[in-house]
């Protein structure tokens, strides 16, 4: 998988994993709804770059870079752990 669509499941992940709306989302990273949509199906339109990039990393704490990493490496560094009853 390279790293675009790592970044596409990655800004879902993460967005899910914060209980986070698709609206409050797109606005954070300062973008249209249905572009957010694409992205979260795996299609990154154009016109969306860097800047987008660094608005989400930014709000949840994580490098630009970790955006684009494998699914499985950005998961483990950042999806919610689970508390045992």
């Amino acid at each position: 998988m390279d790293s675009l669509k790592n970044f596409c499941i990655n800004v879902k992940n993460i967005r899910i994993w914060n209980g986070i709306s698709l609206t409050a989302m797109a606005k954070t990273a300062g973008m249209a709804l249905s572009t957010l949509k694409r992205i979260e199906q795996g299609d990154l339109p154009r016109g969306v770059g860097i800047n987008q990039a660094g608005r989400i990393a930014k709000h949840f704490g994580c490098q630009v870079y970790e955006l684009f990493e494998p699914t499985y490496v950005f998961e483990n560094k950042y999806k919610p752990k689970l508390l045992k009853r």
